[in-house]
């Protein structure tokens, strides 16, 4: 009995510390070495409980998955009403993303994890997954069908409550964070908002002839196809996953060949997010600029947020998993490399920042907090590709006015205010 609570003890030990560390380093920055030193158990005694890293990893999300689905289902059947319901839900979840780290610092995500698990264990997990997604979708669709809530595009509002909860550590990388609760409660105030509509005038978006992303490899010289599909391999296995074979192979240049172009791999990424990261802000701002209002402005900027992140979904090709975000990318950069990008992503939410710093002032916009409210906004639009399937042009575009709608919904504007 005795050693069976120890076994049962050291197993829960096992996971608990693997879930903290793959969440805060990675799949691939985590050893098996290192989750058995912070347990305190040696490397084999780890294989007595998991034959391999990816079974642990499997298990890790199989857990949050499971404390998540029973975490909500305990609170929100102790409360009455589906308002009360989605502010206790969004509340929990931005809990379980913080995870337990003081202070909180940035995690990557379930679904980015996922991508390391062995093929046949992706079905149980994406099912799982959606058990989750779906714990959401019924208090939308049960406020719905009560009046209360006035929801018209159910996955994107799902997705966008989400991604908001679910990648809150990105946060707390700004100075003057709020705590996890503050933080929780503040979510809850944007999902009501999202979840009750109100606004009757249609958001204001582009008509865009913006090349697929598919084609723009064509006609590149050497240097920026290597860039192009290093930047595909990164942004579909990750940094440690796409190896400069992996790249050579798929533009057509031998390994030793890359060296003529680039000093290393990390320097290929960092030449690739630097890149991506000016082209991206610069896209976006140009297509903002184009108007005046700041309900217009946050509109556009939404919607070419999500867009051309959904694009790189298509450059992918991958459908069913996260792709990875240049910010997680970048953990792989240190020093003044890393902080050069960061500049450019810095000044990008301050550029936002001031949109809806402007409509506070006008009298147009009423957010609860701003800097936490932008950092919602940008989430929800950076994080979408998870909920979009199947990835088409069409679907991109559906896509992201219905974020537009709901990042001018999360600010609290009405059209009789203007």
């Amino acid at each position: 009995m005795a050693a069976s609570l120890r076994r049962k003890n050291t197993k829960t030990a096992i996971v608990e510390v693997a879930a903290n560390l793959f969440r805060r380093r990675g799949f691939h920055e985590t050893s098996m070495g290192d989750i058995a030193a912070a347990v305190g158990v040696s490397q084999p005694a780890v294989y007595l409980y998991f034959r391999s890293k990816q079974d642990l990893l499997r298990e890790v999300i199989g857990r949050d998955q499971n404390e998540f689905i029973r975490n909500l289902r305990r609170e929100t059947d102790s409360v009455n009403g589906w308002e009360k319901s989605l502010k206790t839900a969004v509340a929990i979840h931005t809990r379980l993303a913080l995870g337990t780290d003081d202070p909180p610092r940035p995690r990557i995500s379930r679904e980015q994890l996922a991508q390391w698990l062995l093929p046949r264990d992706v079905g149980a997990v994406r099912h799982g997954e959606q058990r989750c997604h779906d714990q959401y979708a019924q208090i939308l669709i049960g406020g719905n069908a009560a009046g209360t809530f006035q929801v018209k595009q159910l996955p994107t509002t799902v997705s966008a409550i989400w991604n908001m909860c679910e990648y809150s550590s990105r946060w707390f990388r700004t100075k003057g964070a709020l705590v996890g609760k503050q933080l929780g409660q503040l979510h809850g105030q944007l999902a009501l908002r999202m979840a009750r509509g109100h606004t009757s005038r249609s958001s204001v978006v582009p008509t865009l002839d913006r090349p697929s992303s598919h084609n723009r490899s064509v006609h590149l010289g050497a240097k920026q196809r290597i860039l192009f599909s290093a930047g595909r391999l990164f942004s579909e296995r990750g940094f440690k996953g796409a190896s400069l074979a992996q790249i050579g192979q798929d533009v057509g240049i031998s390994s030793p060949g890359l060296y003529w172009y680039f000093d290393s791999k990390q320097d290929l990424l960092f030449e690739f997010l630097l890149s991506s990261a000016a082209d991206f802000t610069a896209e976006v701002k140009a297509c903002v600029e184009t108007a005046s209002h700041p309900r217009d402005r946050l509109c556009l900027l939404a919607y070419m947020h999500t867009r051309i992140r959904l694009e790189r979904q298509l450059l992918t090709g991958v459908y069913d998993a996260a792709v990875y975000s240049g910010s997680q990318l970048a953990g792989a950069i240190k020093g003044p490399k890393r902080r050069q990008i960061q500049a450019i992503y810095k000044e990008y939410f301050r550029f936002a920042e001031r949109i809806v710093e402007d409509g506070v002032s006008r009298g147009i916009f009423d957010v609860p907090h701003l800097a936490a409210s932008v950092f919602a906004i940008l989430n929800m639009c950076e994080y979408g590709n998870a909920w979009i399937g199947n990835a088409s042009s069409t679907k991109t575009t559906v896509v992201a006015k219905a974020n537009s709608q709901l990042a001018v919904q999360m600010v609290g504007w009405r059209e009789r205010a203007d």
